[in-house]
């Protein structure tokens, strides 16, 4: 067993180097390294618990592998975005004088809590519940989408519908 998915990962190893290629991830980025460790991992993973025999269609396997690959690579990356993310919007609240930080947030409370005065008649519960998740509870697409047991395209049609009617009782 262990010789034949070490055949395998040398065999297909390949995909790893083409992922990282078309995301234009290359040796001097600083973070190459750490991706390629990912992509390595992921392959292996999917090697030791496959059930797909790759004899039967190589090409189709190779999809296989390449797309949850590239998927586990790119969820790394959104990864490490939010966390930087995070991270510059901790270092400018610390930087910014404390008096501004609270009249943005004021300014911030305010607008949102006009919107919903303006919008709330008009949308539906799900819409509600995607506006009070997302502004008031912080919560992100995938959070609230296990919260209320559905699925992430569903939320991101409450999404969209929100932002349709925003615009047009908001902006008009």
């Amino acid at each position: 067993m262990f010789d034949d998915t070490k055949k395998q990962y040398e065999m297909y190893e390949e995909i790893v180097y083409g992922v990282l290629a078309k995301l234009s991830i290359y040796p001097f980025a600083a973070n190459y390294e750490d991706l390629l460790q990912i992509g390595r991992l992921s392959l292996w993973e999917l090697l030791t618990r496959q059930t797909f025999t790759p004899e039967l269609d190589d090409e189709k396997f190779r999809g296989y592998l390449y797309t949850h690959i590239r998927w586990r690579i790119l969820d790394e990356l959104r990864k490490q975005n939010r966390q930087k993310t995070k991270e510059f919007c901790m270092e400018t609240t610390k930087d910014s004088d404390e008096g501004e930080s609270t009249k943005e947030t004021m300014t911030d409370v305010i607008s949102i809590k006009l919107m919903m005065e303006k919008l709330w008649p008009y949308l539906t519960e799900n819409e509600r519940i995607f506006f009070k998740e997302t502004y008031f509870e912080d919560n992100n697409i995938t959070a609230i989408a296990k919260k209320y047991h559905t699925s992430r395209k569903t939320v991101y049609k409450w999404r969209n519908s929100l932002a349709l009617k925003a615009a047009k009782y908001i902006f008009k």
